[in-house]
């Protein structure tokens, strides 16, 4: 075997020609011996709850199409195309949920989401499927020129476009220009390519994968390492060789460890090992865990590490809304801007909108003291609420409560407003639809949204 080969693949075999090892830098987590690259560090079980918990909760929110008018109110548009395209099936063997979740691996592993563009041939411009591509397999460059270069440190400049130059599974590179890839990408140092977490973080991804390799080897071979046996006088290379498959297969694997040994003729057993307590390999295995959940930022208890005090808060609630701002507020809007840049051919009308209720879903006790809160306080429609609880609207229950002492200030106190009252000129309430009568509270935070009762956002489905 050449010094080349046993240099990258040190098993005596190279990998297959579609193999992650020939699209990955070689050098990735080298420091600590192991070669760190996204589908080894999935094999790490903090890597893979890291990554399934966020995939998983990110496909759960209801993912719509809304139609912001002038005066800044919405609704949802559901026969907007790219509607049943995004919220039921985005292609013909994927859910919605399913490619969101294969997508949001492919972004967090690697850095970049790619979706092929496949055109609705019975609609003009717009998006009949999205195919999902493998990162190993794209890569951004820069068409100078109608030449196609690679993507420098410095980005784009003047007259510069994006293509993404695609290595098909038979073998053919094929150029797929700019819009006609759907593009999910993460931090970037040049604007175009995003940068995979884990080979930003290769060492501390490396030194749990060391870890557990060591941890593995100790407990395969069974024995103490540096475990060793002396004899008074000088063996034959006949009686060495059977005494050594004698220990070997007396006392190698986890289920002979502990099996004792009868020791002839003189010989002494001495260790120059240590325990894997004093190698301190039980904390270096628990400090590898909280490395690798702060590199997702996802919370502790939602990896079933419960040994630490954490700082998201107290309580279920208070954990559930800090995971909500700080790891899945990021991703949801980072996806939003990229379909409307991607995929929404009128993007000053429509938008795209996760709905995150799910995750600020308090007890039975605080959400009806909340909804009676709003409710009479004039805010909150009845029906509104009925619709967050999951439950169908009831046209008795339709408009607003505004109690008889309340009212605009410098004005007399509006009278009160009942159902089925038309008479009710002060309340400031309004006819509603399926598609205009609930209020996003999500977006009250993140978009300008009306507060009167027309224009409000749906919760349904």
């Amino acid at each position: 075997m050449s010094v080349l080969l046993q240099a990258i693949a040190p098993g005596g075999s190279l990998p297959g020609p579609t193999d992650d090892f020939w699209y990955s830098d070689i050098g990735s987590g080298m420091v600590t011996a192991m070669r760190v690259t996204p589908d080894s560090a999935r094999q790490l079980s903090t890597v893979m709850a890291c990554v399934d918990i966020i995939s998983e909760i990110f496909a759960l929110f209801p993912l719509k199409i809304y139609e912001e008018f002038p005066d800044e109110t919405k609704r949802v548009a559901r026969e907007h195309l790219l509607y049943p395209t995004l919220h039921d099936q985005p292609n013909f063997w994927q859910t919605s949920f399913e490619w969101r979740e294969m997508m949001m691996d492919h972004f967090l592993l690697r850095g970049n989401g790619y979706s092929r563009i496949v055109p609705d041939l019975l609609s003009r411009g717009s998006v009949g499927q999205l195919i999902p591509l493998h990162p190993d397999r794209v890569t951004p460059k820069l068409k100078r020129q109608n030449n196609i270069i690679p993507v420098g440190p410095t980005g784009l400049i003047a007259g510069d476009s994006i293509v993404y130059e695609y290595q098909r599974p038979d073998g053919q590179t094929e150029i797929i220009p700019w819009d006609e890839m759907f593009h999910v990408r993460g931090y970037s140092v040049n604007g175009i390519e995003g940068i995979s977490r884990i080979k930003e973080a290769a060492m501390s991804v490396g030194l749990s994968m060391a870890s557990i390799q060591y941890a593995t080897d100790f407990y395969k071979n069974g024995a103490q390492m540096g475990t060793y046996f002396t004899h008074p006088g000088k063996l034959t290379k006949k009686a060495y060789d059977n005494l050594k498959k004698s220990i070997i297969d007396k006392h190698t694997g986890p289920k002979s460890a502990w099996r004792p040994e009868l020791l002839e003729e003189g010989m002494d057993i001495k260790s120059i090992g240590v325990t894997p307590e004093d190698g301190l390999l039980l904390g270096i295995l628990k400090y590898g865990v909280v490395e690798i959940a702060r590199i997702f930022r996802v919370p502790l208890h939602l990896i079933q590490e419960h040994e630490k005090q954490t700082s998201w808060g107290k309580g279920i609630q208070e954990l559930g809304m800090g995971f909500r701002t700080y790891t899945m507020l990021p991703h949801c809007t980072r996806w939003e801007q990229a379909i409307k840049r991607d995929l929404i051919a009128e993007p000053d009308r429509y938008f795209a909108a996760f709905i995150m209720d799910a995750l600020l879903r308090a007890d039975q006790k605080t959400r009806h003291e909340a909804h009676a809160s709003g409710i009479f306080a004039g805010w909150l429609g009845r029906n509104e609420v009925r619709k967050k609880e999951d439950l169908n609207p009831e046209p008795v229950l339709d408009g607003f409560i505004l109690p008889k002492n309340m009212g605009i200030a410098g004005e007399e106190p509006a009278e009160s407003y009942t159902p089925g009252d038309n008479g009710g000129e002060s309340s400031g309430a309004t006819e509603t639809n399926d598609d205009t009568n609930t209020e996003d509270t999500n977006y009250e935070n993140r978009l300008p949204a009306a507060k009167s009762g027309a224009g409000q956002l749906d919760l349904g489905d």
